[in-house]
């Protein structure tokens, strides 16, 4: 992870996962953020990294248990089969879910994972757009209407910083509210 500039003048050794900025000086409103990741990555491999994008999908009382210092493979099996009620079920809720969370990684990582954004949130929990538009400084993800689901549209805008220019913010509205837990509901039940 050693990262030498073009004049091989200076040396980083930046080890640790995380985010690094560079700059000239601190002052600057430029720089080079790079973004140490583990060796799986995009792909959640560890059970830290199969528990936390469960954030969007559990309820109070099972994240409790799920996030806790001393969660265990048994407690993340035991979530999935609880709420699917099935092994087949749960197989393929999981393999659908972090199938997305991967994606999400590849398609929107900025400065944070891919999942962790709102276009990874969205993604996460509705799957691949049916038809998305770009402009200069926003997205619309449109969603059609399935015998489960009612039709939605999800509008980004663009947020630059020192860290990316092709970050996006999901503009958050009410009416979100009631499709976001039926979403939820059915991948958790395996209908999608």
């Amino acid at each position: 992870n050693a990262i030498t500039s073009y004049s091989d003048s200076i040396t980083f050794n930046l080890s640790q996962e995380g985010l690094y900025l560079i700059q000239k000086d601190t002052s600057d409103s430029r720089g080079l953020p790079i973004m140490i990741v583990d060796k799986y990555f995009p792909k959640p491999a560890k059970l830290d990294q199969l528990i936390e994008p469960l954030i969007y999908i559990t309820q109070k009382e099972e994240w409790k248990i799920l996030d806790s210092d001393s969660a265990t493979k048994k407690d993340f099996d035991q979530y999935w089969l609880g709420i699917t009620k099935s092994t087949e079920r749960a197989k393929k809720v999981i393999k659908t879910y972090y199938d997305r969370i991967e994606e999400a990684n590849q398609f929107f990582t900025t400065y944070k994972e891919g999942w962790k954004t709102d276009r990874g949130m969205i993604y996460a929990v509705f799957g691949v757009p049916n038809r998305v538009i770009r402009g200069a400084d926003k997205e619309i993800w449109y969603y059609n209407a399935t015998k489960i689901s009612q039709a939605i549209d999800f509008e980004f805008i663009r947020v630059n910083s020192i860290f990316s220019n092709n970050h996006y913010v999901l503009i958050r509205d009410r009416r979100y509210s009631n499709v976001w837990y039926q979403e939820i509901n059915n991948l958790r039940k395996a209908r999608y």
